[in-house]
């Protein structure tokens, strides 16, 4: 009911101001005698006063009259237009009725066609008090932020949105949130794997101090891990420290960390490591023995492409677009991976396969409207029109 009120008064307020001319002309029209009208019936009043007086002669007084006269019919109405003199309020109170008349019409038909009466109204408190998994994305993500601009301290609001901000390549976004988080609610290791990742994706695959301190932290108590000490190897190369750089290449290669848990080198891992141990000491280096690609175990931790030449970068990425492309097709995926299949796509200059992707990601969430306009403002963002 508040709504209609609400709209009726806005009405109301809208016609004032849109008719305020049409209205002024009609008080205007409703005078029956102008101001030039009245003026001139005052100056024959006065003649007579001045005969009364003697300061004018009969003469003078006649000729006055005359000319007074003159003026009076001159801006008085004509015999035959008696009946005409209502006319213009007519006319504008016609129009004005008319013209209200049509801005409710159209704004109610507007808002049949384009608006929602038949959904009752939800305040924000009640869309927040809706579960999470109802609500999309974007909506969560509002609702997080909010949360942390009334309470900045809240270290859990900040280690929930930092992931999501990564996913998402808010990358600046992402390492200011994973430090809040470390700052409030200490140091793990998904908070300092984040913060890396985070600071290697804003950089471009550039070692700097930030990957260096978290990954170091990470290996001072998961000593076997594999990522950040190819990492920090990749920053000693960066460095111009090849002799180190190899070295650290070369334990990685041997897999004496992996025989820890009992994993295999990943095969693309491998090659990547192999790649630039060749690099740095300038020699080819025999690949070592290693189980078949199957095309089915991990690929290369995230940004590593980044830290091959140009020639490999390339093959690398190639490689790792079709793997994501295969698994994809063949096992769906989420929101995010198909974004990050359709940029990659965009970004080679494959126009057609970044349609096509886009259109099976559509069609995996064809049930979730709301995934699928992010997904078709995801792709207008990159540029690629409509169909």
């Amino acid at each position: 009911m508040i709504f209609w009120v609400i709209c009726a008064v806005l009405t109301v307020a809208v016609i004032v101001a849109t008719l305020r001319p049409v209205m002024q002309a009609t008080e205007h029209d409703s005078n029956p005698d102008s101001a030039d009208l009245q003026v001139y019936k005052d100056q024959l009043a006065e003649v007579d006063r001045d005969i009364g007086r003697g300061l004018l002669t009969a003469d003078e007084a006649a000729a006055a009259r005359i000319e007074i006269s003159r003026r009076i019919l001159a801006v008085s109405p004509r015999e035959g237009d008696s009946d005409a003199g209502p006319a213009p309020a007519n006319q504008s109170s016609i129009v004005f009725y008319a013209a209200a008349a049509l801005i409710v019409a159209s704004s109610l038909g507007f808002y049949l066609v384009l608006g929602s009466p038949g959904y009752s109204g939800k305040p924000f408190a009640e869309r927040a008090s809706q579960p999470p998994k109802n609500a999309p994305v974007q909506e969560l993500i509002a609702r997080v932020e909010a949360r942390l601009r009334e309470a900045p301290d809240d270290g859990q609001g900040w280690d929930v949105l930092a992931p999501v901000y990564l996913k998402q390549g808010r990358n600046q976004d992402s390492a200011r949130a994973f430090a809040r988080a470390i700052a409030l609610l200490g140091e793990n290791q998904a908070r300092l794997r984040g913060l890396a990742e985070a600071h290697l994706a804003a950089s471009n695959g550039i070692v700097g101090r930030e990957v260096r301190d978290a990954y170091r932290k990470i290996l001072a108590k998961q000593p076997h891990l594999i990522a950040p000490r190819f990492w920090l190897a990749v920053g000693l190369e960066q460095d111009g420290k090849r002799a180190e750089a190899a070295a650290a290449y070369q334990v990685l290669l041997r897999n004496e960390l992996g025989k820890q848990n009992d994993q295999p080198l990943p095969p693309p891992l491998r090659r990547l490591i192999t790649e630039r141990l060749a690099v740095v000491t300038g020699k080819p280096v025999k690949q070592p023995p290693q189980l078949p690609d199957t095309g089915k175990g991990p690929p290369p931790p995230a940004g590593m492409a980044a830290a091959l030449p140009a020639k490999e970068r390339a093959a690398t990425i190639e490689q790792m677009v079709s793997g994501l492309a295969k698994r994809l097709k063949e096992n769906g995926g989420s929101q995010q991976e198909w974004q990050r299949l359709i940029r990659a796509y965009w970004v080679l200059g494959r126009r057609e396969q970044a349609a096509t992707a886009l259109a099976q990601a559509k069609k995996q969430y064809a049930k979730d409207t709301g995934i699928t306009q992010q997904l078709d403002a995801f792709a207008q963002e990159l540029g690629m029109k409509p169909g």
